[in-house]
């Protein structure tokens, strides 16, 4: 099969000049260049883009937060509307997501000891990062939708990892919680029984509860991502 080259060959030529160089001086490291062969291109903000000091100064408090280096991180391009980053660390998984909440003084309950049995489709084993929305309740945009009515519209929701890492980061800026008037599915994650896990605020603490992949009800939805 033949295909059409886009843009001249100067402008090829031009480009990898450009590389050479950022390789040569030493800007563009191997391990980028390994991220890029794997499909996960280094994020190049578009000019313009007003979201770039936004991440730029999250960025910095994950990496004060996490207590490591994340210049080398893949962040998504910002979409609109997607206005708060979250990074999982290498690492993170639900039970000790969970317990950072515990640690917090914040009172918490879950509908299993091992919430280790949960699977997610973005699992930490390595850094990583996601967008959401900036707001404290689940999504208006999917209130009443299933987890398989999510599925079906190809909408990536928030995994519990993510989730209560979101949690853990919104109660230290706020004094207050995620969900306080409504549950989180978490449709990025699947229990071991193949229902779907959910984080909401009731009975006074932070709960992980769990839902049916084909209900729904007006007080739950998912969190968009964008990963």
């Amino acid at each position: 099969m033949s295909r059409t080259a886009v843009g001249s060959m100067s402008d090829f030529s031009g480009s990898l000049k450009d590389l050479f160089r950022q390789i040569d001086d030493g800007s563009f490291t191997l391990e980028m260049l390994k991220d890029a062969v794997a499909h996960q291109q280094v994020r190049r903000l578009r000019k313009g883009d007003t979201a770039e000091p936004i991440y730029k100064d999250q960025l910095a408090r994950w990496e004060d937060r996490w207590k490591r280096d994340l210049s080398g991180l893949y962040v998504p391009e910002h979409q609109e509307g997607f206005d708060r980053l979250l990074v999982v660390p290498q690492g993170m998984r639900p039970n000790k997501a969970f317990s950072r909440i515990e640690a917090l003084g914040v009172k918490a309950y879950r509908y299993t000891e091992n919430l280790d049995t949960i699977s997610s489709d973005r699992i930490a084993n390595a850094d990583h990062a996601a967008w959401v929305r900036n707001r404290q309740e689940a999504d208006d945009e999917f209130r009443n939708m299933s987890a398989d009515a999510c599925l079906a519209q190809l909408v990536s929701g928030t995994n519990l990892e993510e989730q209560l890492v979101f949690e853990e980061d919104w109660f230290l800026e706020h004094g207050t919680h995620l969900s306080e008037k409504s549950w989180t599915l978490c449709t990025g994650s699947c229990c071991s029984g193949g229902d779907v896990p959910a984080v909401g605020w009731s009975g006074g603490g932070v709960g992980v509860d769990w839902s049916a992949r084909g209900d729904a009800a007006p007080v739950i939805g998912a969190r968009q991502a964008v990963s």
